[in-house]
């Protein structure tokens, strides 16, 4: 492999220190470790809107609110038709007891004639009289008796009109009801909003806090680490896995070029290496072949 001559003594140096951690430090051997800082994921938490708590507070009412009405429309259907029913039934209590009205009347008139003939002084006035006075008595009692009933379905009917006043009522009635119960449910919804931001910024802040911890433990960590890994790589490679790497081939060949390409002369070449002490790491105990090897070139 051909190497490049360095045209100073600086970028000469640089080469052998490039080539000295490239070959001679065990760094192959190991890898260095950091540790990670701690990173924990936060929770995140939005309260809801004035909007979004409406909607949700209605929402959770909704079913609460339809089945009230429901059931109070149900309740009062049914007084309705009850009293319907009764209203009903007096109409047919009313008929049932005028027609037995009536038929005593017949059945006492035809008494009455009867007996007349009977005791035979005909349709006299004292029997017409009497008659005249069971009729009288019969539609005394037909009204008042039509006049219970009517005072009595009057009432039935006020009442009636009465609930369906509150039936047709019963929406705006139940949605006031409603409405209160949402805003106390929207307090309620906010509150417990409040309290989980409260929770969720507590915990985020723990977390910082852990995370804190783990930055400063990991720091003295990371630096005993480091410093391990250092001492680790600075053990170099034996005499013998140099050579067969290649590594005192390299440094020679660096050596050479750079010695042969920078002096005019192979007598300025030698005396400049003999007095080159730094050289002498790279090289090791092939330093002595080396000065060989310029001294021979300068003919000394």
């Amino acid at each position: 492999m051909s190497v490049t001559p360095a045209h100073t003594r600086e970028e000469f140096y640089e080469q052998l220190e490039y080539l000295f951690h490239e070959y001679r430090l065990r760094k192959d051997l190991y890898q260095q470790v950091e540790l990670e800082d701690l990173t924990l994921e936060r929770l995140v938490f939005t309260p809801r809107t004035a909007t979004q708590l409406l909607q949700d507070a209605t929402t959770l009412l909704e079913a609460e609110r339809y089945q009230t009405y429901n059931e109070r429309l149900e309740a009062l259907n049914e007084e309705i038709n009850k009293l319907s029913a009764k209203d009903q039934a007096l109409d047919q209590t009313l008929a049932e007891r005028i027609a037995t009205i009536n038929q005593n009347f017949t059945v006492a008139v035809d008494k009455l004639r009867r007996d007349s003939v009977k005791n035979g002084v005909g349709l006299t006035d004292i029997v017409s009289i009497k008659i005249f006075n069971a009729e009288q008595e019969r539609n005394a009692k037909i009204e008042e008796l039509t006049n219970s009933v009517a005072l009595e379905k009057s009432e039935i009917a006020e009442e009636i009109q009465r609930l369906n006043a509150k039936t047709a009522n019963l929406p705006t009635v139940i949605n006031n009801v409603n409405d209160k119960k949402i805003q106390a449910k929207i307090l309620e919804l906010k509150e417990a909003d409040e309290k989980r931001a409260t929770e969720v910024f507590k915990y985020n802040n723990s977390l910082e806090e852990k995370e804190q911890r783990s930055r400063n433990s990991n720091k003295t960590a990371n630096a005993n680490l480091q410093m391990t890994y250092l001492e680790m790589i600075s053990t170099e490679y034996s005499k013998d896995e140099l050579i067969n790497s290649g590594y005192y081939n390299r440094i020679i060949e660096v050596v050479c070029a750079f010695y042969d390409s920078f002096y005019s002369n192979a007598i300025l070449a030698y005396e400049a290496f003999s007095e080159d002490q730094k050289v002498m790491l790279y090289l090791d105990h092939f330093y002595t072949n080396v000065l060989e090897l310029y001294r021979a070139k300068a003919g000394l």
